[in-house]
């Protein structure tokens, strides 16, 4: 809760792997909802890497969900 990232200042590969449980664990409801977590997980959700993944994993749902 001390920095923005896992390894301080800078988003890393370390983000991209603790980010997607955080997040995911967060939506799923697998990890406790803590101030620290909600905050972390808003921070990964507003980069632009994340929303382009979404939107990619958004339309290869809805293709396969339509075959």
């Amino acid at each position: 809760s001390t920095h923005d990232f896992v390894c301080g200042d800078r988003f890393t590969m370390a983000d991209v792997y603790v980010g997607s449980h955080v997040d995911w664990g967060l939506q799923f409801g697998s990890i406790p909802t803590r101030p620290a977590f909600e905050a972390y997980a808003k921070r990964l959700r507003e980069r632009d890497g994340y929303k382009e993944a979404k939107a990619i994993d958004t339309k290869l749902i809805e293709e396969s969900q339509n075959g």
